[in-house]
């Protein structure tokens, strides 16, 4: 691979199972040149090497990459790296109001509330991974759908949207209960397991209940059918094809 500078960007040369592509690496607007070479001293040091040996392949690119790697030493606390970004940014005229001229310039869009609730309630966007949910999985799930960012109070008002958007299809079950999950608590400094809101309520939709209940409906009716009936030995060695919980693994030999 070579690399070389044009206006914009760099233009970058990558040779493939003997063929050559191209490709062009755009900058970003509003950082400049000098500052980019000056943050980018890994890859300088590559295309460096290979230009001391005259070389542009591939092969030659990573040949180059190893040359230049400095030796694993002694790594550093985050705070430590950022410190000497923001002295090697300042040593090149840079401070936190450049930072801050850069940021906040994408305005978000208006959501498309139909879609979000169509999506979460309808297409079960709340129940693809887990049979319940809270306030806060909602949350999460509209902020998600939100893609260039929105005030805390939009994203609020659009989860009362959801909540109020069909009645008849999100049923509250109440309070979180049973073992806590690793989403449902906190670890204190001290070791200790907290409850993370022991007053979430939980919410599930229509649709996923009556799916629970077809299925079993449709396990009791066929009870004593010997229906899906295995040898133990048989249910093991499927058992340990798969990553199932404990829980998971004992429904499956119970049904067979």
């Amino acid at each position: 691979m070579s690399i070389r500078h044009r206006a914009g960007g760099y233009q970058a040369r990558l040779m493939i199972d003997g063929r050559q592509y191209a490709a062009t690496l755009a900058d970003i607007a509003g950082v400049a040149r000098p500052l980019i070479e000056a943050f980018s001293t890994r890859r300088m040091a590559i295309v460096e090497q290979l230009t001391v040996r005259g070389e542009a392949s591939a092969k030659a690119a990573q040949v180059a990459t190893l040359a230049t790697r400095a030796a694993k030493g002694e790594r550093l606390a985050e705070a430590e790296l950022r410190a000497r970004w923001r002295d090697k940014a300042a040593a090149r005229g840079l401070d936190a109001s450049w930072a801050e001229s850069l940021l906040g310039r994408t305005r978000p869009q208006r959501p498309d509330l139909a879609g979000i609730c169509g999506e979460l309630v309808d297409r079960k966007g709340l129940t693809a991974a887990a049979s319940t949910f809270t306030r806060r999985d909602l949350l999460q799930a509209i902020g998600e759908r939100l893609p260039t960012g929105a005030p805390v109070a939009l994203v609020e008002v659009l989860a009362d949207k959801v909540m109020a958007y069909d009645p008849h299809q999100l049923i509250e079950l109440g309070a979180a209960r049973g073992p806590l999950s690793s989403i449902d608590s906190i670890r204190r400094a001290d070791g200790r397991i907290v409850v993370a809101d022991p007053d979430a309520r939980r919410y599930t939709t229509r649709g996923l209940l009556l799916l629970e209940q077809h299925t079993i409906n449709v396990a009791l009716r066929r009870t004593g059918e010997s229906v899906a009936v295995l040898e133990p030995a048989g249910v093991d060695r499927a058992l340990a094809t798969r990553t199932l919980t404990s829980e998971q693994a004992a429904m499956v030999r119970r049904l067979t």
